[in-house]
């Protein structure tokens, strides 16, 4: 799996030597951490990071293969995202369906 961006450094930086268990890139903590959004996003778009998915503090994304089949959340309204590249090479959002887990 290819990583979305990491903050152990002062500055976010995007992580490309993943593990490679998946062709998608992720980004993580995307409504927690305003540089996030815009970061990731633009590192799809100028190819840095492949296309890929995001998601809000509290989201899991489960896979079957390669395939991801499903968002899991632990809490209300948190969000999970297809990020893609439209006809302009631009990064395109797209909000997914999340199940909410009841515990």
């Amino acid at each position: 799996m290819y990583s979305g961006t990491r903050s152990i450094c002062p500055a976010l930086r995007p992580v490309t030597n993943g593990l490679a268990l998946l062709p998608w890139s992720n980004g993580v903590h995307y409504d927690s951490e305003a540089q996030r959004r815009p970061l990731f996003q633009s590192l799809v778009a100028d190819g840095t990071l492949p296309p890929g998915y995001a998601t809000d503090d509290g989201v899991g994304l489960l896979y079957r293969g390669t395939d991801m089949v499903e968002a899991l959340s632990e809490r209300d309204g948190a969000g999970a995202y297809r990020i893609d590249l439209d006809t302009e090479h631009k990064a395109r959002e797209t909000r997914l369906e999340v199940s909410r887990l009841r515990f």
